[in-house]
């Protein structure tokens, strides 16, 4: 990375210099300290070299310095002097030509003249006792730091050198008003650095302190020769006394002592307002960066040294050594091809004009009067990329990134990509060319060093609030908003899906002002979205504001159209709740009477019964199963084959309930085998209290529920008609409201209950004479190893797998499931063809021939036992609001025959009413299939 250096030899001509000069005081016009007058007392107007390196230090704050000498200091009115903000008494100066003349001026005082110490007051009268310099023999060029938190100690701590010589360092014996920041060396009673803060006690006046006072170290020469940390306190000293806050820069170089070039650099920020601190490349460490508003990474920096310190620092950072630029994620990592240096340049070629990094510079730029070695990247495509090198379009000598832009690289121990975490620029400086900038160069340079600095833009803030969450219908609501740099606001609402009819929609209101408020008369439940934009970007804020509105109630009945007492079985009547269908038969009144409760009509085979509704406050209905869509009031007539449950579901603004009302049609469970030869089907008979006594559901079936292997076996063959089987532990069988220690289990296909059965004529009267259980009631012949029983815990099971008939080959195979609750479940498989005629499956409660009117149960009425959660979309067996969500996120819509759709149950292409209908009646379940 070595390249030719120049020589000292100063190439800016007369015309160059003013130039320059013009163009410093317009760039720098608007620094912190700009328009502030400091008097600067000396020995001798011509400054020697050490009044000369503070008068220059004044001047890098944009202070405009008067300089006095001590001979008309006698003259001056500083009492009037009202165009003066600071008085800088050099250590040149005849103390007892100055005497006490600004003791009690209203103006900051810096002193380095310790003789002085005693006239301004700020220490006791006794020299070499109250302030002092140290002898020729005791010379030094460090202090102690013993406040290392007060400004004026820059940040310093301990021991610091402030001179490359030794010197004679002032001293004062301050008050304990004092603020005392650095002592002597084996004098820790002397202080080199002390001030005093306005209107506190100094001992040597008759008043507080009239303004700051500051005494410092300073001898004839030593400003000439101080290090960069003696600059520091010297500039901090400036800055506390007058008050002035600078932005701090942190500038790293290949040395603490500046080559020509970084001294212009260091010169030119310190003239845009900042106080930048030199760290060399061996010393610098990533916590330099902490408390710093820009860094500026020198050419002359050697790049091994400073390697990824300042990668991941969240300040913005100008890079002029090209090899650092990989370091920094700027660039790839292969030098002369993602990076590098092209000798003998003057010029640049700008590529965006509009960028701020061009400082509205076009074209071929002539940005130094020397040709020099001129450094390049080429960045990633995320960058700014700004100017090239000339002919070489690819080789960036500007370019930039904006905070989180992609970069080369990865984050810090993970995958994830590297991102610019704050303003980065590459800049083509080299170590020397400070010093031989163009006017268009250092625009160049203000300009990368202006972007890079730039505060963000400030972010919109939005405070927005509604004067109260809900309202009756009605009612209105007034909404309220504050903004900050916002340059325009809007507001959007969004009304929320209410039911069928009211679907969730967006709207605009419109540009608003940036402050105010609006009063509104929402119909629904709605959202309202204000999005405020200005130049830092966009926010937005919401506010749902919910209508409340009465619930819907609802009136459900049914009625038998018809009723007519015949003679027929005593059955029980008891009331449906919606909670737990009919109360327990056990707990239920005994009725000798087919009479119906108000929300159950019980009616026989192809009578009608009448169901009735009213309601209030709903705007749509429903009832199921098979009917769908009615009016909000009215009656119908339903006549079903089996006995049904009707659910009248309505929904309105307020929400959406259901009741439901049940026709039970009278059935005695008795199918005969010659008009519905069932099969392969399990046939479940619940005990509800119903005049019926059970409902039945049936299902498709291809096996035993019970493995009957492993029971025991009952001889049915023979001359063996039937066999009693008494339960084990104490178990009973719950059939009709009567419990049994036992069954009898008979060859001809049938379970009985008190006594054993040898009918085998398979006739509903035989079948009805006696409590019973009929698989296939036929004239069967059961082998050996045909029938068998198996006791569980919670049920008893009989299983005829393989029983034969008189003279006709095949089998028959069933299997009989009691439930100790009282459930009967009968589950038929293969029955071969010819097996049987007029068989009969079903069951009996004993109490003799039906009406006539009764010729068989319809098995096809029965509802499925399986019944499916149409909307059960997780499967966790509950239609629930997660299942909501997922319908409510679907409805409306009407692509699904291009983007499919959960929520189309009925496979039309829409999410409609139907299927909003089809979700509404099964939500609330919890027995779903899962």
């Amino acid at each position: 990375m070595q390249s030719l250096q120049g020589g000292r030899r100063n190439y800016f001509h007369p015309w160059i210099k003013v130039a320059l000069a013009v163009s410093i005081l317009l760039v720098f016009s608007a620094s912190a300290a700009w328009g502030t007058d400091v008097l600067f007392v000396v020995g001798k107007a011509k400054l020697n070299g050490g009044d000369r390196a503070i008068k220059n230090s004044l001047e890098s704050f944009g202070l405009t310095v008067t300089v006095m000498d001590d001979d008309d200091v006698q003259d001056y009115d500083v009492i009037n002097a009202d165009k003066i903000d600071l008085i800088f008494i050099s250590k040149t100066v005849y103390s007892k030509k100055v005497g006490d003349m600004f003791a009690k001026a209203l103006i900051p005082v810096i002193c380095s003249e310790p003789w002085l110490f005693d006239d301004l007051g700020m220490t006791g009268r006794y020299e070499n006792t109250d302030y002092g310099y140290n002898k020729w023999r005791r010379k030094t060029s460090k202090l102690q730091i013993i406040d290392p938190d007060h400004p004026l100690a820059a940040g310093l701590e301990g021991w610091v050198k402030v001179s490359c010589r030794r010197f004679k360092m002032g001293w004062g014996v301050p008050s304990d008003d004092a603020i005392k920041i650095a002592s002597l060396k084996n004098a820790s009673d002397k202080f080199a650095i002390f001030a005093y803060e306005a209107d506190s006690n100094m001992p040597g006046l008759d008043k507080p302190a009239p303004a700051r006072r500051v005494g410092l170290f300073l001898d004839n020469h030593a400003a000439r020769r101080l290090t960069s940390d003696g600059e520091a306190l010297l500039d901090a000293a400036i800055e506390w006394t007058l008050g002035i806050e600078r932005h701090q820069a942190l500038m790293i170089t290949g040395s603490h002592w500046l080559r020509s070039g970084d001294r212009e650099l260091k010169k030119r920020l310190e003239q845009k307002g900042f106080k930048v601190t030199i760290k060399s490349d061996r010393s610098s460490r990533t916590a330099d960066a902490v408390g710093k508003e820009l860094i500026v990474l020198s050419e002359s920096a050697y790049s091994k040294r400073v390697n990824t310190k300042f990668r991941d620092v969240e300040v913005p950072v100008i890079c002029t050594e090209p090899y650092l630029f990989d370091d920094m994620g700027m660039t790839g990592p292969y030098a002369r091809r993602d990076y590098g240096h092209a000798r003998r340049q003057k010029h640049i070629t700008i590529i965006d004009p509009d960028h701020p990094l061009t400082a509205g510079l076009k074209g071929d730029v002539k940005v130094s009067y020397r040709s020099f070695t001129m450094g390049w990247g080429v960045p990633h495509r995320n960058a700014a990329l700004v100017a090239t090198v000339p002919d070489h379009p690819d080789l960036a000598t500007i370019f930039a990134y904006e905070p989180k832009d992609a970069m080369f690289g990865l984050r810090a121990s993970s995958d994830v990509p590297f991102e610019a975490p704050a303003r980065r620029v590459g800049l083509f400086l080299f170590r020397n060319t400070g010093r031989t900038l163009t006017p268009d160069g250092w625009a160049l340079f203000d300009a990368a060093v202006d972007w890079a600095f730039a505060a963000p833009e400030a972010v919109p803030e939005v405070e927005f609030w509604a004067d109260v969450d809900s309202i009756e219908e009605g009612q209105e609501v007034t909404l309220n908003w504050e903004t900050r740099n916002a340059d325009i606001v809007e507001i959007e609402l969004q009304i929320e899906t209410r039911n069928a009819y009211t679907v969730g929609v967006d709207q605009y209101i419109g540009p608003v002002e940036v402050n105010g408020s609006i009063v509104l008369q929402p119909d629904a439940t709605t959202t309202y979205t204000l999005t405020a934009s200005g130049t830092g970007g966009t926010v937005s804020a919401s506010v749902r504001v919910e209508v409340l509105f009465p619930s819907p109630s609802i009136v459900f009945t049914a009625t038998p159209e018809v009723v007519n007492p015949e003679e027929g079985l005593a059955m029980e009547s008891i009331p449906f709740t919606e909670e737990t269908g009919f109360a327990n038969p056990e707990e239920g009144a005994a009725q000798e009477s087919n009479a119906s409760s108000p929300d159950v009509a019980f009616i026989k085979p192809g009578e009608s019964a009448k169901l009735e509704w009213t309601s209030s406050s709903a705007e749509f209905a429903v009832i199921a199963p098979d009917i769908g869509g009615v009016n909000l009031e009215g009656a119908l007539s339903v006549s079903p084959p089996a006995s049904t449950t009707y659910t009248l579901m309505m929904a309105g603004p307020g929400g959406t309930v259901s009741a439901k009302a049940k026709v039970v049609v009278e059935d005695f469970f008795a199918i005969k085998r010659e008009d519905h030869p069932v099969e392969f089907k399990t046939l479940t008979f619940t005990p509800d209290g119903s005049p019926n006594y059970y409902s039945t559901c049936q299902e498709d079936a291809t096996e035993f529920p019970v493995d009957p292997a492993g029971g025991t076996l009952i001889p049915l063959n023979g001359n063996l008609s039937y066999a009693g089987i008494n339960l084990e532990a104490g178990a009973q069988i719950l059939f009709y409201g009567q419990t049994y220690p036992g069954f009898y289990a008979g060859r001809y296909g049938y379970i009985t209950f008190g006594s054993g059965d040898v009918d085998h004529t398979e006739r509903l009267y035989d079948h009805f004479r006696l409590p019973r259980i009929s698989g296939v009631f036929d004239d069967l012949l059961p082998t050996a190893d045909a029938v068998s029983w198996k006791q569980l815990a919670d049920r008893v099971v009989v299983t005829y797998d393989g029983a034969q008939k008189w003279g006709i080959p095949g089998t028959v195979n069933f299997q009989i499931e009691m439930f100790f609750d009282g459930v009967i479940r009968l589950t038929l498989l293969r029955i071969d063809a010819g097996m049987v005629g007029n068989g009969i499956t079903g069951i009996s409660a004993g109490n003799g021939q039906p009406p006539r009117s009764f010729t068989g149960s319809l098995p096809d009425a029965y509802m499925s036992c399986n019944t499916v959660c149409v909307g059960d979309f997780n499967a966790d067996g509950a239609m629930d609001e997660l299942d909501r969500a997922v319908f409510d996120a679907e409805f409306p819509r009407d692509d699904c025959r291009t983007e499919p759709c959960q929520a189309d149950f009925d496979a039309d292409g829409d999410v409609d009413e139907y299927d909003w209908e089809v979700f509404e009646i099964n939500f609330g379940r919890t027995d779903c299939p899962i």
